[in-house]
């Protein structure tokens, strides 16, 4: 009776197995049949020979430091207006060099 028992459960594990060997199957060739048909976005193309520009950069004299500092400052479109009131963040030494 064990012997029974126990070839039911070898036949349940292999049957079990095969279907998980099945879906990884699957899934392999569906993940590799999107991959194959995404488009590839032209990044050659897509660069540019104009520098990026965020906002304004500003050179003030430092008398404590003996030295010039380059500030960049960005202010949102509309600011000049004075209608909305926004918050300031500061970034130290972040700066884009």
């Amino acid at each position: 009776m064990l012997d029974r028992g126990a070839g039911i459960c070898q036949t349940a594990l292999s049957f079990l197995r095969s279907c998980v060997t099945r879906s990884l199957i699957l899934i392999a060739a569906l993940l590799g049949a999107a991959c194959q048909s995404a488009p590839v976005a032209n990044v050659a193309s897509a660069v540019s020979s104009q520098p990026i520009v965020l906002g304004r950069g500003y050179d003030i004299a430092s008398a404590l430091l003996g030295e010039v500092r380059h500030v960049n400052v960005y202010l949102p479109a509309g600011y000049t207006k004075g209608e909305t009131r926004y918050p300031v963040l500061y970034l130290i030494d972040g700066g884009v060099d």
